[in-house]
């Protein structure tokens, strides 16, 4: 019996590697295996993204305290977020048991220390504008119009809540 070279190189593909039929996807170990995989992938690229964005938001955010003569505490504050945060959060959604919601959640965390920003500049016009539209981009890249609406509420509370216990200072020069 004579084998066709087609068909002998699929049976050699396949028993290297098996495929798995649609329905082992749709069945709840392989699609949570994949969904998991794909997950911590996001984790892993928004980590990089975040040390980032931080980064280059410590500067703006440094040059305004330092031009308003920030307390050590707020300036410790700083480098903390700066230094720290990327990686912890990084370290807590990648020990979570659903890395996706536990990195939206650090992304809610990232809007409302942007509030705490805000009001700690004294509501400097450039970088004020500069860290929230940047966070903005970012919701929207990530989960849309929706996921940005989400975050304005931990962002607007975070705001407040500085605004009252830091005292409202306006100098938006």
């Amino acid at each position: 019996m004579m084998v066709s070279s087609a068909k002998l190189k699929f049976q050699v593909i396949s028993k290297r590697r098996p495929v798995p039929s649609s329905a082992a996807y749709a069945s709840g170990a392989a699609a949570q295996l994949r969904a998991s995989a794909d997950s911590l992938r996001f984790v892993d690229r928004m980590r990089w993204l975040r040390s980032l964005g931080v980064s280059l938001a410590f500067f703006s955010i440094a040059g305004v305290f330092y031009s308003n003569h920030a307390a050590p505490a707020v300036w410790a504050l700083l480098l903390l977020n700066a230094l720290a945060w990327p990686h912890l959060a990084w370290y807590l959604a990648r020990r979570s048991a659903d890395p996706y919601a536990a990195e939206r959640r650090n992304l809610m965390a990232d809007s409302a220390s942007a509030g705490v920003w805000v009001v700690l500049m004294h509501f400097n016009l450039l970088p004020s504008v500069l860290l929230t539209a940047m966070l903005a981009m970012d919701k929207i890249c990530v989960g849309g119009w929706r996921f940005l609406g989400y975050n304005a509420l931990p962002q607007a509370a975070a705001l407040a809540l500085t605004a009252a216990l830091a005292g409202l200072h306006l100098d938006p020069a």
